[in-house]
């Protein structure tokens, strides 16, 4: 077995931690100041930041999930696609993906409207972000 297998995996897992604290501390932050949680635009940062952190402890249970086939020294052996999604981790990781690609949509376009129509998008209330994530999911 090469050192170089968990060196990747290794890495891979290092980066999920870092995604996982560092929009957990971003999320916490939102959710404990009130005159952040009162803004529309923070409503949608985060929920993204809690796409993030859902992401990036999935895929930190990838990588830990990887060093143990790969020190099993199973990484080679062939597995149907149901026998693949059937550990949580994978299964996990897919949906964090498609968690965090429809939040990166639906703070493009939050953005676009707060720059076509500044004016508007001041006096939208707490709804606007409702409809705005409901509208994209």
């Amino acid at each position: 077995m090469a050192i170089d297998n968990y060196i990747i995996h290794l890495s891979y897992g290092s980066q999920s931690v870092v995604i996982f604290i560092v929009n957990g501390l971003l999320l916490l932050t939102i959710l404990s100041d009130p005159l952040l949680r009162k803004r529309n635009e923070k409503h949608i940062i985060a929920y993204m930041a809690g796409a993030d952190v859902f992401y990036g402890l999935s895929t930190v249970m990838m990588a830990v999930h990887r060093m143990i086939v790969v020190s099993l020294g199973e990484q080679n052996v062939m597995v149907t696609s149901w026998d693949c999604i059937k550990y949580p981790s994978i299964s996990l990781t897919y949906i964090g993906v498609q968690l965090t690609s429809v939040m990166n949509v639906v703070v493009s376009s939050d953005r676009l409207i707060a720059i076509v129509w500044p004016l508007a998008y001041r006096n939208f209330d707490k709804g606007y972000t409702r409809k705005v994530l409901v509208g994209k999911f």
